[in-house]
């Protein structure tokens, strides 16, 4: 039987699962334990042209103020060590 976390990945669209991607390789340079949303949220945001950019445009949402908060925040995370 398929993991569930494969069914569910290959649902995903393809700007989302590059993105995710991304995400994937930016927790791997922090050498962070997990990837997190705000991981892939960055990353999103770094693609740029996303819903949620439309949307951050839309309602004028302070985007410098998002991306740091969302970078303060896995700064606060454990680094996973690295035998």
């Amino acid at each position: 039987m398929e993991n569930q976390s494969a069914m569910l990945l290959r649902r995903l669209n393809p700007y989302c699962a590059q993105a995710l991607e991304a995400a994937a390789s930016l927790c791997q340079t922090r050498t962070h334990a997990e990837i997190t949303v705000e991981h892939w949220l960055l990353k999103i945001l770094e693609r740029g042209e996303s819903d949620i950019t439309v949307l951050a445009r839309r309602y004028e949402w302070d985007m410098g103020a998002l991306w740091q908060s969302l970078l303060d925040h896995i700064d606060g995370y454990l680094y996973e060590r690295i035998p």
